[in-house]
């Protein structure tokens, strides 16, 4: 299946127990690889909460919504470094990650 940016940008994120998050607000690619690596999501366009959620917490995408892994933090908290891991999900790139990591 094949979406385009503007039907992107207007998806529901919501995640597996269906608390929902908002909507896509931006995307983070991967010029490399020519994918992306990143989906920022928005509450609402007035709303300053936003949620980066790397490609390996998205459970599933239809035309209807985006589904995500529960353990979404928002950006605030990933500032403040009151997740490590999720802090550590806003490199840009797989092989920034295999340089951190040594893999």
């Amino acid at each position: 299946m094949r979406i385009s940016y503007k039907q992107l940008k207007k998806l529901s994120v919501e995640t597996t127990l269906g608390i929902v998050l908002g909507s896509v607000d931006d995307i983070v690619l991967d010029i490399d690889a020519q994918h992306i690596v990143q989906y920022e999501v928005r509450h609402s366009l007035l709303s300053s909460k936003l949620y980066t959620i790397s490609r390996e917490q998205v459970v599933s995408i239809t035309k209807e919504k985006m589904v995500v892994e529960d353990a979404v933090v928002p950006n605030a908290e990933q500032e403040r470094g009151l997740n490590q891991l999720w802090k550590d999900s806003r490199l840009t790139s797989q092989k920034s990650l295999q340089e951190k990591y040594g893999e």
